[in-house]
């Protein structure tokens, strides 16, 4: 088939033509913009890895204009159809695509990242059939980590994102077991503006049960226990979780801390001198979930809790 300019200039193509001429004709001018911006303090200088150049971002963003974000839809969409297909090369090309568009947009990375390492990763270790277990595993250990550098990405151009900081660290516990670094990416999630508390008492968990920062740990989860000391003072108000008693009361044992030094264990809603936020008959499931998850015989101070729970309630029971 010949392509004449008259056949070019006919339908989509034209729209097409005229979209691309005019961003590419407004591409100098924003630039030239940007610039003054950025001199002036009013515009941060844009952020990437190797993968994500600015003149690259700044010529797509410059030949789209003010349709990038319709355009970014479409590829999402299409990332979305070829999902079905488990067609992960072109789910990722199309999400590359999607974050060229939209740097500064979090969910791009996090919803792109989280096809990588859960969708990609789930399938080529339970779904694929075309391929060895030997493969399968390489494959899937391929997409975890494109997930994780994509994550990584995502950082550098959206800092103040609590949540792809979170999603790394949860990579790192669950999937690599490596609780240190897992401490780590929570750390810097809690840093961000406006970031929950929650996210720092995971950081001083993780950073209890890595094993090579006991004494961090302690100062991180002591912090928590005396806010809520001082929140119970002012308020008569407990807001303390069971999970951060029984990771402290492990962290005084390993770090030999005197028993006359350590935290009361007593449950008595009357006085300051309680370690749970919880009735015995709230706290008590909580506690046994946690003792469920722990080998048998190697936690017998929640072990002690527990049966001390068990005894208040029975108590209470037989007074009723």
């Amino acid at each position: 088939m010949r392509w004449s300019w008259r056949r070019l200039t006919r339908g989509p193509a034209l729209v097409v033509l005229v979209l691309l001429g005019g961003g590419l004709l407004r591409a100098p001018l924003e630039s030239g913009i940007l610039r003054d911006l950025r001199r002036a303090g009013f515009h941060p200088p844009l952020r990437g890895s190797s993968a994500l150049q600015e003149v690259g971002v700044q010529g797509m963003m410059g030949a789209l204009g003010g349709l990038r974000y319709m355009v970014s839809t479409f590829l999402t969409l299409r990332a979305n159809f070829h999902w079905e297909f488990q067609d992960w090369e072109n789910v990722l090309q199309n999400y590359r695509l999607v974050q060229l568009l939209e740097p500064r947009n979090p969910d791009a990375w996090i919803t792109g990242a989280w096809h990588c390492h859960s969708n990609a990763w789930a399938w080529y270790l339970h779904d694929d059939r075309s391929h060895s277990e030997v493969t399968r595993r390489l494959l899937a250990r391929e997409w975890l980590e494109r997930g994780k550098e994509m994550l990584r990405q995502g950082i550098e151009w959206n800092p103040d994102n609590p949540w792809i900081y979170r999603d790394l660290a949860n990579l790192y516990r669950e999937r690599d077991g490596d609780l240190c670094q897992a401490a780590e990416y929570y750390r810097l999630a809690s840093l961000t503006p406006g970031a929950p508390d929650f996210l720092h008492r995971i950081h001083g968990y993780l950073l209890a049960q890595c094993g090579e920062h006991d004494v961090e740990a302690m100062e991180v989860l002591r912090g928590i226990y005396d806010q809520g000391m001082e929140v119970l003072r002012r308020h008569k108000v407990l807001i303390w979780k069971p999970s951060l008693i029984v990771e402290m009361r492990k962290l005084e044992v390993r770090l030999g801390i005197p028993p006359d030094r350590r935290i009361p264990e007593r449950f008595d809603p009357e006085t300051l001198a309680i370690a749970t936020p919880l009735l015995p008959v709230e706290s008590l499931p909580i506690y046994e979930r946690i003792l469920a998850r722990s080998p048998a015989g190697t936690d017998p101070e929640l072990e002690a809790i527990v049966a001390r729970l068990r005894a208040r309630i029975g108590e209470k029971s037989a007074d009723s």
